[in-house]
C-alpha cells in the first residue's frame, strides 16, 4: 500500500511540478537488480525492465504478478507521448521482442468499469460508450494522455465479447503501430512485461 500511495504521488508530481522533478533527478535512484534508469524519460526518478519469460508472453494480471517481484513494481505508464517514445525506443532497442509479433508489453493504464454484451450478445449504446471513453483508462488518478492512443479508433473498437480494459503496446516492432491499444485482460493476445519502479525513499525529497 505504502508503494501504491509513493507511485501515485510521484505521477501527479510529475504531472504538476516540473522544478521539483529537476531538484530529485540530482540525486541517485537505486534501482532493483534486473531494471535500469532510460535517458530521456521525462521521469528519471523511475526504474524499468523489459523481460521476456521462457514460458512466453503473459496475460494483464500474470504480468502485474511478475513485475511484484522486482521490489513492488507496476507495469510501465507514461506521463506523456515523449515520455512513451523513448520507453519504446529503450524497449525495441533491447533486441528480445520477437519481430513483426503481435505480442508487445503490457501498461498499467485500465479500465475499472466493465462494459461486457447483453444477455441477447449485442452491445448497448451505454457499454459502448464506456469502451470507447478514454478518460476512464487510468492508472491512479492519472489518465492516459490522448496521444498516447494508437489511432483515433482506439479504445472501444472492438464491439463484440471482447471488452477490452486493459492496455497494451502491440506489434512493437512495427512502427505503424505505435500507441496504446486496448485489450481484454485475459483470455485473448497476450503480451510481455514492462515493470516500472519508483524508489519510494525519493518522494521524501
Amino acid at each position: 500500500m505504502l508503494l501504491v500511495l509513493c507511485v501515485s504521488l510521484a505521477i501527479s508530481m510529475i504531472d504538476t511540478n516540473a522544478e521539483k522533478l529537476t531538484e530529485i533527478v540530482k540525486d541517485k535512484i537505486s534501482c532493483p537488480s534486473g531494471l535500469e534508469q532510460i535517458p530521456g524519460t521525462g521521469a528519471l526518478i523511475y526504474c524499468y525492465g523489459l523481460f521476456v519469460p521462457s514460458e512466453g508472453p503473459m496475460n494483464y494480471t500474470q504480468s502485474l504478478d511478475f513485475c511484484n517481484h522486482f521490489n513492488e513494481s507496476i507495469l510501465v505508464a507514461f506521463m506523456g507521448k515523449e515520455d512513451m517514445d523513448a520507453v519504446h525506443e529503450w524497449a525495441v532497442s533491447k533486441g528480445i521482442l520477437p519481430n513483426g509479433s503481435e505480442a508487445g508489453y503490457w501498461t498499467s493504464f485500465q479500465r475499472r468499469i466493465p462494459a461486457p454484451l447483453e444477455q441477447d450478445d449485442t452491445l448497448s449504446s451505454v457499454n459502448e460508450a464506456i469502451r470507447g471513453n478514454r478518460s476512464l483508462y487510468k492508472v491512479f488518478n492519472h489518465v492516459a494522455p490522448d496521444d498516447l492512443w494508437r489511432n483515433d479508433d482506439q479504445p472501444g473498437d472492438k464491439l463484440d465479447e471482447r471488452d477490452e480494459m486493459c492496455t497494451a503496446q502491440s506489434y512493437p516492432t512495427v512502427p505503424a503501430f505505435a500507441g496504446l491499444d486496448d485489450y481484454p485482460c485475459s483470455g485473448y493476445q497476450l503480451h510481455y512485461p514492462l515493470c516500472m519502479y519508483f524508489d519510494p525513499t525519493m518522494a521524501a525529497k
